[in-house]
């Protein structure tokens, strides 16, 4: 993942190009691809991975002047074909959080619940957010299999925290541990089932984030998925005082299309068979 990100910023660099300059003339060569994007590639926060996106590295080579090949041969060599397989070993920590890996590698094995064992099914988060366009809660409902047996516990894992969240179990279980890394912006929360499972078996939790008032305005809700997810579905409720312009959607291949915000001031984004990586919502309030 450091090669492409490395020859991308430096291209760029060397074209003296802004972000938003680039994803404009993308757009003339029939690509879009959004200034956000193009910084989670640039940083190696997200790899080009689908068809569209390395099409539009295509595209980045022209426009940045660079020898044919130069950049997709690296996004072809980098994009992990594992992906797409159910029953493959889940993503490295490190894959999943580029950022912060390490603070939530070390809040894991603080709590001594193995990271691998089981894998999301189905995922329907609700995300709120108030007037001050800050993040109250999350409600999330999973549907979890374990893929050995003895599987008791599972984890609840948060990033670019402010303050520290409440986690409480609704239904299905109970909280154990948490740990949190202020430095580090995480949090790592471990869960008890109701009952063991073993390999194949299947149960249904659902547990509430409540965030509280950091006085932060949110710009998104992402969820990382470790092994491929047949379901996952996300709303964010805004207040109808405070509505962004505009949404977009996260996947682990871009580009972002808009999503359209309803009536009812909501947003949403459903994935059916996703692969793993990270999916969610992203918005602008100017």
């Amino acid at each position: 993942m450091e090669e492409f990100a490395a020859r991308l910023r430096q291209a760029i660099a060397d074209r003296g190009l802004t972000l938003a300059g680039l994803s404009h003339r993308l757009g003339g060569h029939g690509v879009s691809l959004s200034a956000a994007t193009l910084s989670y590639w640039a940083r190696g926060l997200r790899r080009p991975e689908g068809l569209s996106s390395l099409a539009a590295v295509r595209a980045l080579e022209d426009i940045l002047r660079v020898p044919q090949g130069s950049l997709l041969s690296c996004a072809e060599r980098e994009a992990p074909q594992r992906r797409g397989r159910v029953g493959a070993a889940p993503l490295p920590v490190a894959d999943l959080w580029p950022t912060g890996d390490a603070a939530i590698t070390r809040l894991i094995e603080r709590i001594g619940v193995p990271y691998e064992g089981r894998r999301t099914v189905s995922v329907h988060e609700r995300m709120w957010i108030d007037a001050a366009g800050a993040e109250q809660r999350v409600r999330v409902t999973s549907v979890l299999e374990a893929t050995k047996d003895g599987i008791d516990r599972f984890l609840v894992m948060r990033d670019d925290i402010e303050a520290v969240p409440e986690l409480r179990m609704v239904s299905g279980g109970r909280v154990g541990r948490v740990c949190t890394d202020r430095r580090g912006r995480v949090l790592v929360g471990e869960v008890w089932l109701d009952q063991p499972l073993n390999r194949g078996q299947r149960t249904a939790v659902e547990y509430e984030l409540d965030i509280g008032a950091d006085g932060r305005r949110t710009v998104d809700c992402t969820r990382r998925f470790a092994n491929p997810v047949h379901q996952y579905v996300l709303e964010v409720a805004f207040d109808p005082t405070a509505v962004p312009v505009r949404c977009y959607q996260i996947t682990p291949d871009g580009p972002d299309p808009v999503v359209p915000i309803g009536a009812a001031h909501a947003a949403r984004l459903i994935v059916l068979d996703g692969r793993a990586g990270t999916f969610g919502l992203r918005w602008e309030w100017t």
